[in-house]
This record gives structure tokens, C-alpha cells and sequence, in this order.
């Protein structure tokens, strides 16, 4: 059967299907007979028309009937809130009850080792907490009121301040699980270090007993919080070193499931101790004994939640055995063409990302660690520093901080990436050979154009030399010239028009990926690396402490870049494959219209 004769014995019941999909009532039967018919068209035209617009058209058609019958209501329930609390998070707990402990471990010696550091070193306070806040504290006590901290600010505003910062602590105990469990342990030891500092830099003062009654009000819950969310970190680096007997991915995201539980968790008691520090910790007048009732009470709502409600599920055997995903799904998306929806992309381009990283990391790592030392050098041997400039005055990705070398390896780097990528799905893994600067001569050429635009002239000139030369069609260039090896310039200027003709039907796209770089900065710039800036410093890489931070920030940075350039270019590349088969197939719906008039439609 020919293609014309297969679309005029079968139109009449495609339209009827997308007539019926139009209709908010629809007739659930027929519905259900179409889409059983029109699912066997669609592995009809698979099998004989696999490269033709039909398919495409079928797919998507296919594709919108079961998004219809799918659809499924979402109803937040409170009897679902309770279930949490006290079936699902204590099974989590029990499963996971040795990331707990060693948590708990590891912040505990932390603790100690900031005693016994303070004892030893009478600066050490001084190096831990920082000057202003341990002359705050001194000025504090000379005014005989030595826990004035928590009276300064307004009740309501030191809450949600109190609260959102210690939510934002276990979010980052949390993801930096994703760095083997190594960054969640530097971020509890550098907690468990200040807490063992402040508590030993009172009892110097003879006011152990005064500051002790005074934070453990709402230290128990807090610092109890930190530990739980620390455990959610350590599983999640645990599921990614350790994977037994599961694929690497599964077990990542058993672990990932499991450790978000446990976080989630943890949302109630941090709300809890900031209410406490806003509302009750404020009263230091208040006596000792009803500072003792708190404190024990707090004491006996985390071993209820945390000790006792997981060990009496685990004596009644009432947890249930886990069940693993299967990720398979999102593989065999990966050689399909069709059109998608913006969420299908994603999903589709985490994939492409995953399946790609470990060929990836062979260019990113070694650049990133050519970059640390080419960054370490510039630092040491910079005349320009000044304790009144900011970090963010010295950007070294800019030309009158960075000079040429930066420059040069930055597009060296990107270049090679965006090489490497374009291997993806193709039996070549070598990008270094004789032929890779003829093949991709014009895409590098136009990368150059891009990146002298965001270094010499500045970030908005970059954005608009981005805007018009449109990062789909950079993408698709790659592609294009990594399976062809040649490409003329005819199809040079037909992908460029492409880009532009279709550039609305990119904006999603592009959003999205604002999102997800605002999400990760976000995460960047309100204390993520803080952390490894203050582990860092205590050790005296740098003489300056900010010199550690332009460090440290420099190289999350360019750590950043390199592991998002992939998902830009693989959501770039999907969304241009899925406005390409949409147009294809409002076109065939056009022609459909005009079936019959002309002999050679679709011939």
C-alpha cells in the first residue's frame, strides 16, 4: 500500500479522533476504540513510512489521546500527611539507620575536636566564628547581658529568617550528598566545629551553664535537624558509591527517594526551632527549670520520631520491602524521534546527560583541573588585589582580569565539550583527530564569536551576539557537521533560517534553561560554597581569606558551566527535532485538507 493510499483509507478517523480529543465531553468508548485503532495505523506506518510525516503525525496523535486518558487528579490530603509521619518516614529511618549514626558520629567528634582546638589555641574561636561575632559576644557579656544575640531583631522576622537559613543548611547537607557523602561530612564537621567553639568560648567565660540552657532550647530540635539531614545526604552519597547489586542509576535513585523522605522529614523540626529561637529563647530571665522542661521536651519528640517510632515498626515488622525503579524507560526514548512536550525533552535530555556523562568526564575533569591550576597561579601572582574589592570585582572570566590565557583555554574547553558531545550516538569516541578542525571548522569559528563577545565586550553584548546567532542552531551545527563531516553551506543557511523563522516556538526552551541556571546559582550565591570556603581557610591555602573565595568560587563556577553546557546542548537539540516534526505534521494536517486535488501529494 502506498503512502497516499494508507492516509485516504484512514483520514476520515483521524479527524473523528482529533475532533473527539477537542471536546471537553467526550464519549469514553469510542474514545478507546479510536485510540485502539489508531495505535495500530501508528505501528503500521512505523514498520513502512518510518521516516515520512505520517508517523510523525500518528505518534503525536497517539501520543495526545493517552496524555488525555492519563491525566490524573492530584488532592492534597491531610490523612496522606499523617501516613508520612508515622508509617513512611519511620520505615525510611529504620532502612537507613546507619547513615544516622555515622552523622551523628561525625558530628560529635566535630564537636570535640572544636573543644579540645579551643582549649589548645585560645584564637581558634576567633578563626571559627570570626572576629565580629566573638567581639559581639565579649561586649555582650561586659554589659552583663551575654546572650543579648537573640533579642535584637523583631520575633516575626527572626522566625522566617531562622527557619528559611535552616532549611537552606539541610537542602545543602542534602545535595551534597551527590558529591560521594564528602561535602554533607565537611559541612557537618564545620557546624559541629562552631558549636564546639562557642560552647568552649562561654565556659572560658564561667557561662557554660547559662549559654547552655539558653541554645539547647532550641539547639536540641535544630542541631537534632542538621544530623537527620545529614543522614540524608550520607544515604544519597551511599546509593551513588555503593550500588551492590543494582545499576549505578537504580541505585542512585533508591537512595534518592529514600533520602528525600528523610529531608522532608526534617521541614517540621526546623520550623519548630525557629520558632523557639524567635519566641522563647529571647526570654534568657525566664527559670531554670521551665529552660530544663523545654529542652527535655524537645529531647523526647526527636527520640520519639526518630528512635522509638522506627525500632517499634521494625519489632512488628510493619516496613515494607523497597521496590526499584526501573529506568530502562528513559533509554528507549533516547533513539526515537517524535514530537514532545517541554517536559518530555527534559526528561529526555537528563537522560542523554546521563547516558553520556561518563565520556563526557574524560574532557570535563582534565580541563577542570588544568583550570584550577592555571586559577591558582593567576591568584598567587596577582597585583591587583585589594582588601576593599569585592570577589565578585575579580572576575577572572572577564579580559581585564583573565588576559588572553583565560581566554584561549575557555574556548579550548568548550570547544572540546562541544566536540565530545557531538559524538553522542555515534560509534566515534576519538575527538582529536586530523580531521576535527576542518569537520568543525564553522562551529568553532562561531563559538569563538560568541565567547569574545561575553569576554571582551561584556555580559549584555554576549547575550545579544547569543540571541541572534540563537544556541539551537550552534547545537544543530555540531550535529550536523559531526555526521556529515562536510556540510555545505546551502544547509548552513536553511538550519539558520529554521532557527529563526521558528524562534517564538524556542522560548519555552529557553526559559527553561534560565530556570535551571537561576536555580543553580541561586544555590551558589546564597551559601553553597561557604562551606568548602570555610573548611579551606582554616587551613591557609591562600594568605587572605577572600583569595580562598575567589578560589573556591571560580572553580564551582567553571565546574558548573561544564556540567550544564550538556543540557543545554542536548535540550537545544531535542527541542529543534520536536518544532522540526511538529511543522512537519501541521503541514501534513494541511494537506490532508487538499487530499485528492493534487495526484502527487505525498507520492
Amino acid at each position: 500500500m502506498t503512502e497516499s493510499q494508507f492516509i485516504s483509507q484512514n483520514r476520515e478517523k483521524w479527524r473523528e479522533l482529533e475532533l473527539l480529543l477537542s471536546r471537553t465531553n467526550r464519549d469514553p468508548d469510542r474514545l478507546h476504540e479510536l485510540f485502539i485503532s489508531v495505535s495500530g495505523d501508528l505501528s503500521y506506518a512505523q514498520t513502512f513510512y518510518p521516516n515520512r510525516s505520517v508517523r510523525q503525525y500518528l505518534n503525536n496523535l497517539t501520543q495526545q489521546v493517552f496524555d488525555s486518558i492519563n491525566t490524573r487528579k492530584t488532592q492534597f490530603q491531610f490523612r496522606e500527611l499523617l501516613v508520612f509521619f508515622a508509617r513512611r518516614l519511620p520505615a525510611e529511618v529504620h532502612r537507613s539507620r546507619n547513615a544516622f549514626w555515622i552523622s551523628l558520629l561525625v558530628f560529635f567528634v566535630s564537636v570535640i575536636i572544636g573543644v579540645v582546638s579551643s582549649a589548645q589555641n585560645d584564637n581558634f574561636s576567633r578563626v571559627i566564628l570570626g572576629d565580629n561575632y566573638v567581639n559581639m559576644t565579649e561586649a555582650n557579656i561586659n554589659n552583663g547581658d551575654p546572650m543579648a544575640v537573640y533579642k535584637d531583631e523583631a520575633k516575626v522576622d527572626m522566625f522566617l529568617g531562622i527557619t528559611i537559613n535552616n532549611i537552606r543548611v539541610a537542602f545543602f547537607a542534602f545535595i551534597l550528598g551527590l558529591l560521594g557523602g564528602v561535602g554533607t561530612i565537611i559541612l557537618l564537621m564545620t557546624n559541629g566545629i562552631m558549636l564546639g567553639a562557642f560552647q568552649y568560648m562561654f565556659y572560658t567565660k564561667g557561662l557554660f551553664l547559662t549559654s547552655f540552657l539558653t541554645i539547647w532550647i532550641h539547639g536540641t530540635i535544630e542541631i537534632s535537624a542538621i544530623i537527620i539531614a545529614g543522614a540524608a545526604g550520607l544515604i544519597l552519597g551511599n546509593g551513588l558509591l555503593f550500588p551492590k547489586t543494582f545499576k549505578r542509576l537504580q541505585s542512585l535513585q533508591q537512595a534518592s527517594q529514600q533520602a528525600l523522605v528523610v529531608l522532608l522529614g526534617t521541614i517540621p523540626l526546623f520550623i519548630m526551632a525557629g520558632a523557639l529561637e524567635a519566641f522563647v529563647t529571647r526570654y534568657t530571665e525566664m527559670p531554670d527549670f521551665i529552660k530544663v522542661l523545654i529542652i527535655g521536651g524537645s529531647l523526647l519528640i526527636i527520640l520519639f520520631m526518630w528512635m522509638y517510632l522506627p525500632a517499634r515498626m521494625a519489632k512488628k515488622a510493619w516496613i515494607p520491602e523497597v521496590i526499584v525503579a526501573q529506568p530502562n524507560a528513559l533509554d528507549e526514548a533516547l533513539g526515537s524521534v517524535k514530537y514532545r512536550s517541554l517536559s518530555e525533552n527534559f526528561v529526555l535530555t537528563v537522560a542523554q546527560f546521563r547516558n553520556t556523562l561518563g565520556s563526557y568526564s574524560q574532557v570535563a575533569l582534565p580541563s577542570l583541573l588544568l583550570f584550577m591550576a592555571i586559577l591558582w597561579y593567576h591568584l598567587k601572582t596577582f597585583d591587583g588585589y585589594s582588601y576593599d574589592l569585592l570577589p565578585d570585582s575579580l572576575p577572572f572570566f572577564r579580559f581585564e582580569y583573565g588576559g588572553v590565557s583565560i581566554f584561549v583555554f575557555a574556548w579550548g574547553t568548550i570547544t572540546a565539550a562541544l566536540i565530545k558531545l557531538g559524538t553522542y550516538g555515534t560509534s566515534e569516541s576519538n575527538i582529536w583527530g586530523k580531521h576535527t578542525l576542518r569537520t568543525h571548522a564553522r562551529s568553532i569559528l562561531l563559538l569563538c564569536i560568541i565567547l569574545s563577545a561575553f569576554y571582551f565586550a561584556g555580559f549584555w553584548i554576549g547575550i545579544a551576539v547569543l540571541a541572534l546567532a540563537s544556541i539551537q542552531f550552534v547545537a544543530k551545527m555540531v550535529v550536523e557537521q559531526q555526521r556529515l563531516s562536510t556540510i555545505s553551506t546551502g544547509l548552513v543557511r536553511e538550519i539558520y533560517r529554521f532557527c529563526i523563522q521558528h524562534y517564538l516556538k524556542f522560548i519555552p526552551m529557553i526559559i527553561c534553561l534560565i530556570l535551571i541556571y537561576a536555580v543553580v546559582n541561586l544555590l551558589m550565591t546564597s551559601g553553597l560554597s561557604s562551606y568548602f570556603i570555610s573548611f579551606i581557610s582554616w587551613h591557609d591555602i591562600f594568605n587572605d581569606r577572600i583569595l580562598d573565595q575567589l578560589f573556591i568560587e571560580h572553580v564551582l563556577n567553571f565546574t558548573v558551566l561544564q556540567f550544564l553546557l550538556p543540557i543545554i546542548y542536548f535540550m537545544s537539540i531535542n527541542t529543534y527535532q520536536s518544532i522540526q516534526c511538529r511543522v512537519e505534521a501541521i503541514d501534513l494536517r494541511k494537506r490532508f485538507k487538499d487530499f485528492g486535488n493534487s495526484a502527487t501529494i505525498l507520492e
